[in-house]
């Protein structure tokens, strides 16, 4: 019995993530606009304010996949009464299997991934931004 608890912790430690890569655009702190930026325009309206990079690195993607499926969906009553996202922050998951998925941050630590709008984690945002800065 103790042979398959280590057996099976150990294959647990050993998982892959399912994320292949990781583009992130971003605006620098020169970057403003009159309107709040949707989820998924970042990059065409920020221009020459914003930055890219791609993150390849397995260890990071471990820790995203497991920040990821902590987050907690908002209420929809409690969503309506929210202010619009007006993104800073949008990352591109790209998956072995070959689908994106999209996660938006914003400043208020508001957070849209898949389309669905979450409830903030630091630890989410604290990951991306450690990245980025």
């Amino acid at each position: 019995m103790k042979n398959y608890f280590l057996i099976s912790l150990f294959l647990l430690g050993c998982t892959t993530s399912k994320i292949d890569s990781v583009k992130v655009y971003y605006s620098n702190e020169d970057f403003t606009s009159i309107t709040a930026v949707r989820c998924g325009d970042l990059s065409y309206i920020a221009g020459e304010w914003m930055d890219s990079l791609i993150i390849s690195d397995d260890s990071f993607f471990k820790e995203l996949d497991s920040e990821l499926s902590k987050l907690t969906l908002v209420d929809d009553s409690v969503r309506q009464l929210m202010p619009r996202l007006d993104t800073r922050v949008e990352a591109y998951i790209y998956y072995k299997e070959s689908k994106r998925k999209l996660l938006c941050l914003d400043q208020a630590g508001d957070i849209v991934f898949d389309d669905k709008t979450w409830e903030e984690s630091r630890s989410l945002i604290d990951l991306i931004y450690s990245n980025i800065e």
